[in-house]
């Protein structure tokens, strides 16, 4: 299945769309040898964030983002506009590096939007909807892992946490506030808002405040939570574990948040 979900009772739906390795033998060989590292994924971002907290809604997109960028724009299809960072089916990866030996032509292309991004989309819009029927409102969580060298153009020093609303349009501002001050008042941690990123096609699709529909973006570091950001890509237990309980306190007061007149109840 291109898509899993796990519903949950509570108002907190957590999306992740760049978690997956997975990639059909076909495909995987017909990238570059550079493209075949897969460097590009959000690695172990499922396991940081799983267990955290009870009740939550789960959508993880289960293929890689070379094969299909789940949180891509779908408009930025065909030759000329999958050299972009946000294509829906990249040609080249986030460092603008080409991936492919023997690229996909448009009409694979719209086939893989259709067998992929379609359903992953189709996925977080029903239980967007179900959760926003059982509790007049939804939190939408999107996460992802940064790579510091991808990082350094937009930041001097790369922040382990990000909290991205689309400059407060997709979320409560409230809430946004809330949660950055979370983050930024935890030691060791270095956090900021981030709002200049291609990755928010997501948070532009599903944010809707004032439909009661709140979307955010979590951005974590990937030198937080790996031995090194490094091919095998280990997972640290000793600095996940560190990690995690802030991660914990994030995504339970966005869970437990309760909208009146815009003051945070937890």
């Amino acid at each position: 299945m291109p898509v899993e979900v796990i519903p949950g009772a509570s108002p907190l739906i957590i999306t992740l769309p760049h978690a997956a390795t997975e990639m059909p033998m076909a495909v995987m060989q017909r990238l570059n040898d550079h493209g075949q590292a897969l460097t590009d994924t959000d690695w172990h971002i499922d396991r940081l964030f799983g267990g955290l907290v009870e009740g939550a809604t789960w959508v993880r997109a289960n293929f890689h983002r070379y094969m299909c960028n789940a949180n891509g724009n779908p408009e930025a299809l065909g030759p000329r506009s999958a050299g972009a960072a946000d294509a829906v089916i990249p040609l080249r990866d986030r460092a603008g590096e080409p991936i492919w030996s023997q690229p996909p032509d448009p009409a694979e292309m719209a086939r893989w939007r259709s067998a992929f991004h379609a359903p992953y989309h189709a996925a977080i819009a029903a239980q967007l909807a179900r959760v926003r029927a059982q509790h007049g409102h939804a939190i939408l969580i999107d996460c992802h892992a940064v790579h510091s060298a991808l990082a350094r153009p937009y930041a001097p020093e790369l922040p382990d946490l990000g909290i991205g609303s689309l400059n407060g349009g997709s979320c409560n501002h409230a809430l946004t506030a809330h949660l950055a001050g979370l983050c930024m008042t935890a030691t060791p941690y270095r956090a900021a808002i981030q709002d200049r990123t291609t990755e928010d096609w997501t948070l532009r699709r599903y944010g809707r405040p004032k439909m009661g529909a709140h979307a955010l973006q979590i951005n974590v570091a990937l030198s937080t939570y790996l031995t090194k950001e490094a091919d095998p890509w280990l997972y640290d237990t000793g600095k996940a574990n560190e990690l995690r309980p802030l991660l914990r306190e994030l995504l339970s007061a966005a869970q437990n948040w309760q909208f009146d007149n815009s003051v945070i109840k937890v």
